[in-house]
């Protein structure tokens, strides 16, 4: 929960920054909002191998890199799909389940988006999270709707490695202007579901982002964590759409140094 970590029990606070810094080594978007790795210039960012593990994995099976929203979508491949297919469906291991999963990331069929689909509740939360991924380049409603489903979570089963990957993924699908579901995903309770949507708003860069990142950076309720809110000012910097006056009126009450620092260039 976004809570600050001095309230959470060591268990858990240890629990949330693993899976903070595991969602960061596999999306550096991510990653460079949170101050782990340098600033770069905006644009679609290719991920690294996958960090993301269950508990008894010794390796986990690599991430898949995110073409521009702008891309060709993918074609499917006919036969050459059928195995990995196979493996997503009955395969005993997690990690070539996830790895199937992986690999029909590009065949954009309705048979492979419906076994995406189905993979979402794979009892591995690495499976799940890369079937989620996947479907982020499946265009179309079926695809759509399942990811909004697991960021709704109505019936609690997705975890937040999984939930976070489908912001992510419906960062790349939702049309231009049409990011409602990543917005206000922004407001979630889960930290990591909430820094996923910041760092997918700082790629989409459209009319909602600015004004989105501006409501976590002037929340005062202390229900933001302060990475959050630090992560929200990194991602403001990206976009174009801000409102300079706004913004200086934040950052004549603004206490944390960090977000002061990152805004500073845009209140100049």
């Amino acid at each position: 929960m976004k809570l600050l970590f001095a309230r959470i029990p060591p268990a858990q606070q240890q629990l949330a920054t693993s899976a903070l810094h595991a969602a960061a080594a596999r999306w550096p978007q991510l990653s460079r909002l949170l101050g782990f790795l340098p600033a770069s210039p905006g644009g679609p960012i290719a991920a690294p191998a996958s960090t993301f593990r269950d508990a008894k994995a010794d390796e986990a099976p690599p991430t898949l890199a995110q073409p521009p929203r702008t891309s060709t979508p993918p074609q499917p491949s006919h036969a050459s799909h059928r195995p990995h297919l196979a493996q997503l469906r009955d395969a005993s291991d997690y990690a070539e389940r996830a790895r199937a999963a992986l690999a029909l990331a590009k065949t954009v069929d309705a048979e492979t988006t419906a076994a995406l689909v189905a993979a979402l509740r794979d009892p591995s939360s690495e499976v799940a999270a890369q079937a989620a991924e996947a479907l982020g380049h499946h265009p179309g409603d079926q695809a759509t709707a399942a990811l909004q489903g697991v960021l709704e979570n109505r019936d609690g089963f997705f975890n937040p490695m999984t939930r976070a990957a489908a912001v992510r993924a419906l960062g790349l699908l939702l049309p231009t202007n049409h990011g409602l579901p990543v917005v206000s995903a922004v407001a979630d309770v889960d930290a990591l579901v909430s820094l996923a949507a910041i760092a997918a708003l700082a790629e989409r860069d459209e009319n909602a982002s600015a004004d989105a990142l501006m409501r976590v950076l002037e929340n005062r309720a202390g229900f933001y964590l302060p990475l959050t809110r630090q992560a929200a000012a990194r991602a403001l910097t990206r976009l174009q759409n801000y409102e300079p006056d706004r913004l200086r009126r934040l950052l004549e009450t603004e206490y944390d140094s960090a977000v002061r620092e990152a805004l500073a260039s845009l209140a100049n």
